[in-house]
């Protein structure tokens, strides 16, 4: 069989943070225009940057499991994890964890999407040989 199953952010964190963006964005504007403190417009733009931030680290972030590697890539770093180097998966706290076969656990990042879904699709990717 051969993989390229792709996780990505659910559309729901998209939509939080396009509205934190809008509301920080109206406060700048609407504190420009009221002639607020500097501080106060400032503070407005950076927390709009940060939701900005936000939303362009969904956009790049996505798990992919490959044939040989499972990928992770988000906006502060790209990690390939060898299909070889775990031994398996399971559920913890809600998010899934891969534990190694140097005996440590991996954290896989959360997507907001149904963890047990993923949990299942990644332990049958573990088990095929790729044949």
């Amino acid at each position: 069989m051969a993989y390229q199953t792709i996780f990505r952010p659910a559309s729901w964190l998209y939509a939080i943070l396009a509205v934190g963006e809008l509301v920080c964005l109206g406060a700048a504007v609407g504190a420009y225009l009221s002639g607020r403190a500097p501080w106060e417009i400032g503070l407005a733009v950076l927390l709009t940057l940060f939701f900005t931030a936000g939303i362009i680290d969904l956009a790049i972030s996505q798990i992919v499991l490959e044939k040989d590697a499972m990928r992770i890539t988000e906006l502060h770093r790209c990690v390939a994890v060898p299909k070889r180097d775990i031994v398996s998966a399971k559920v913890d706290g809600g998010v899934v964890v891969l534990q190694m076969q140097d005996g440590s656990w991996f954290k896989v990042p959360s997507t907001g999407r149904n963890v047990l879904a993923m949990n299942n699709s990644i332990r049958a990717w573990i088990k095929d040989k790729g044949q």
